[in-house]
């Protein structure tokens, strides 16, 4: 309903996810517009990489920029923009797995990027569990994430179960 769909390939416990637009007649799939990546390992589905081109953050600006929207040929259908999708279909995809907790890393590459992304997935449902630093116990840790931040933490079917009404809606848009 959205215009988009998702594949998943693995390589063992690793896996990519993509959201593609619908193919249009002549095309074997569709453009790429965002992806991440993970593992899921025993019960633990680590979030790790997530790119989204030409973002549109879903705000009433980007709304009134037409001429934008037209030329990357996709507008996002949530103020949460498409991070809320290619977040949630890999989580239900570990849940249908049996997986039951969700990890990723509020990486600090910057400041004020860091506090914003620290709030929001806060606001998501994730609660930090351990700050990474550059301190020599916090290397297995960063050799797994690849850098330093707040290491976060949810229940899969905590998070899936709050976000479902938004992610219902958002496929429930024409």
């Amino acid at each position: 309903r959205i215009g988009m769909y998702f594949t998943m390939t693995w390589l063992g416990p690793v896996y990519r996810c993509v959201i593609r637009k619908l193919p249009e007649e002549g095309e074997e799939k569709g453009k790429a517009i965002g992806f991440t990546t993970g593992s899921i390992i025993g019960s633990l589905i680590r979030q790790d990489t997530m790119r989204i081109s030409n973002v549109n953050s879903g705000n009433e600006l980007s709304k009134k920029r037409p001429d934008e929207i037209a030329d990357r040929g996709w507008q996002s259908p949530h103020v949460l923009g498409l991070g809320i999708l290619l977040g949630a279909y890999p989580l239900r995809v570990a849940y249908d797995q049996g997986v039951k907790t969700a990890q990723l890393l509020a990486i600090c590459d910057e400041e004020r990027q860091f506090k914003i992304l620290r709030r929001h997935y806060m606001r998501l449902g994730l609660k930090p569990i351990k700050e990474l630093t550059d301190d020599i116990t916090c290397v297995p840790d960063r050799m797994i994430w690849g850098g330093v931040g707040t290491l976060m933490e949810a229940d899969v079917t905590q998070i899936l179960s709050r976000h479902t009404q938004e992610l219902k809606k958002i496929g429930a848009q024409d």
